[in-house]
């Protein structure tokens, strides 16, 4: 009898697992026009500056450094996610640094494609980067935007792995990844960039200032509907100017939160039912993949705002650490059973820790007792969470690019020559 999802506790990969590769077929769609007429032949230039010998996954890591690097800073500089005047110039590293990634994320596949490099590999270690950049590029722009120790950081860390997970579920069942109008890759990542620059020439303080200072005069009026049901929100949750309107802030996230609940998570699960529908069969459990996802979200979000947010408050960068890299390891799981063509992995160990936090929080609603932990070892159980997380990630990904290069008879950062 199975007690915990399946392969929750592997933390490499199976060598039978290995022959789904010889399968492995990618496929992609882009839909997004600023994709295809202007960044398309930014990228396909940008591929011609690599020299042949220089391996796509080299390139890969060659772009997450830079976000390595802006992590770095912000632990050094603005550890407490907030604003320091000093060193507002670095944020227009941290923008320049994305936009390296971003281009460098693009330009690896275009030179996997010229040097005939091409593999399953490619795909996994590309999807592992990027699944790990949801925290770290949400630590980033959380410093750069003065967010704080706050709700919004944890809301910013949603906003990027909610995209990341589906557009991953759905190219686990249809196997093709499927990127919309407008999607995080492009659109998101430049707005993200074009955020963070403008925090280097205004300062992060205008991303707290209320919609009405950004709006036209008299564009927001308190005494209509949308006026006063705001009113009446600010003042329930004594949250906010209830003349003034919400911050600038708070209506991006409800924006951005509105486009994956209301055209993203439609679009997914119709094409997850179209293809299956094609085939003539059912897409039932393959649509009981969102599951893992709202469940993670719930642990997250009630952690977060659980004892008057004390988690977030004492331990904001260590808490999106640990629960972004958990996602990080279970989307590059969902990766890597789809290209070895493998069942879908419904989570990992690395979610385990969420569920203690969650327990710990919720005892005495639960059980009737008082917490194990208090306050105090709590914040150093996240810190050691965190670095664990870390180290397994390493790990497992050591063990499992080391399983693929064996097993395909390639090397991960070097293109092997072909008398080799």
């Amino acid at each position: 009898m199975r007690l915990l999802p399946q392969g929750m506790l592997d933390l490499g990969i199976h060598p039978e697992a290995l022959k789904g590769l010889d399968s492995y077929k990618y496929g992609a769609v882009d839909k997004s026009p600023v994709t295809k007429y202007v960044m398309k032949p930014y990228w396909d230039w940008a591929a011609t500056l690599f020299p042949m010998w220089m391996a796509p996954n080299l390139i890969t890591l060659l772009g997450f450094s830079a976000i390595i690097v802006s992590l770095l800073l912000t632990f050094l500089l603005f550890p407490d996610l907030e604003e320091n005047s000093a060193f507002q110039w670095v944020y227009f590293f941290f923008a320049a640094a994305l936009h390296l990634y971003q281009t460098l994320d693009n330009v690896d596949g275009r030179q996997a494609r010229r040097t005939g490099s091409s593999s399953p590999l490619g795909e996994l270690f590309d999807h592992g980067v990027d699944a790990l950049n949801c925290s770290f590029g949400a630590i980033v722009q959380a410093a750069a935007m003065g967010l704080g120790f706050t709700w919004r950081t944890v809301a910013l860390l949603l906003l990027t792995v909610g995209p990341f997970y589906l557009s991953t579920w759905e190219e686990y069942h249809t196997g093709v990844l499927y990127l919309g109008y407008i999607n995080g890759p492009t659109e998101g990542n430049i707005m993200a960039t074009l955020l963070i620059a403008l925090s280097g020439v205004f300062g992060t303080a205008i991303w707290t200032l209320p919609i009405s200072q950004f709006l036209p005069g008299g564009w927001w009026d308190s005494k209509n509907a949308i006026g006063q049901f705001w009113a009446g929100v600010s003042n329930a949750f004594e949250y906010g100017d209830p003349e003034a309107g919400p911050a600038f802030t708070d209506v991006m996230f409800l924006f951005l939160f509105t486009l994956i609940i209301v055209i993203q998570l439609p679009l997914s699960v119709s094409n997850i039912r179209r293809h299956y529908a094609a085939k003539g069969r059912s897409s039932a459990g393959a649509l009981l993949g969102i599951i893992p996802m709202l469940v993670y979200f719930v642990l997250v979000f009630s952690i977060a705002f659980a004892n008057d947010q004390r988690i977030i408050v004492n331990n904001a960068v260590s808490f999106v650490l640990m629960a972004g890299i958990a996602f990080g390891r279970h989307a590059s799981k969902i990766t890597q059973a789809y290209v070895t063509r493998q069942p879908f992995p419904w989570a990992t160990v690395q979610y385990i820790p969420l569920l203690v936090l969650f327990v710990n929080t919720f005892s005495m609603q639960l059980f009737g007792l008082e917490p194990f932990w208090d306050a105090t070892t709590e914040s150093q159980m996240i810190v050691l969470f965190a670095v664990l997380h870390v180290l397994l990630y390493v790990y497992s990904a050591v063990r499992v690019v080391n399983a693929f290069c064996g097993y395909l008879g390639i090397q991960a950062l070097r293109i092997r020559p072909k008398n080799d």
